[in-house]
């Protein structure tokens, strides 16, 4: 069962927020989706574990809010995609105000695309080094 939606909702701030604060959810508490409240508390519980961790930057949980991350920059590119009038029919059925999109809309998905580029090519990297390391694969290697 879907929670009406009220209220007009803007394509370019949600995108943006999906971008800044995808990791812990916060567009989708934006654009009242009925399970915000999950990944908000998944977030929350991988940021617990990675503090508690010893080493936090070799934590799963701290390699898995990359994933977070991640997910947060393709929406981000998606919403701002998105066509409005579909956007609109979705989030502001019963709003009388609709989307334009222009060039900060554009520019955003750049931006959400680059940055999400980065960050997943990193955090895939340090990945696949820490699995090789793990794995006595690089033994004998000066790093």
């Amino acid at each position: 069962m879907t929670t009406p939606r009220t209220g007009f909702k803007s394509k370019l701030l949600a995108a943006f927020l999906a971008l800044v604060g995808g990791i812990v959810g916060v567009h989708h508490w934006y654009l009242q989706r009925s399970y915000a409240w999950l990944i908000t508390a998944t977030a929350a519980l991988l940021v617990a574990f990675t503090v508690w961790a010893e080493l936090w930057w070799d934590s799963v949980a701290f390699w898995l809010l990359g994933l977070f991350f991640a997910a947060g920059a393709v929406e981000a590119v998606c919403l701002c995609l998105i066509k409005d009038s579909r956007f609109d029919a979705w989030y502001n059925a019963h709003s009388t105000r609709r989307n334009a999109s222009g060039t900060v809309t554009v520019l955003l998905a750049i931006l959400a695309t680059l940055l999400g580029t980065m960050i997943s090519l990193g955090w895939l990297a340090h990945v696949v080094f820490r699995v090789y390391h793990h794995m006595g694969w690089l033994e004998g290697l000066n790093y």
